[in-house]
């Protein structure tokens, strides 16, 4: 049985702000989110705006 409570506040994390700007050389950054980046880059260069490259 799931038990039903009010919600409590919600506090954003911020030290995954911009995580991938400042870290794009560790290992996940690397090996997950570059490539995915680069496909998206690949298949829809036409609709992308980059601002901070």
């Amino acid at each position: 049985m799931t038990e039903v409570k009010k919600a409590t506040p919600f506090y954003i994390a911020e030290e995954h702000i911009n995580y991938y700007s400042q870290n794009s050389n560790q290992a996940y950054c690397s090996y997950t989110i570059t490539p995915k980046i680069n496909k998206l880059k690949t298949y829809f260069n036409n609709y992308i705006d980059i601002k901070n490259e």
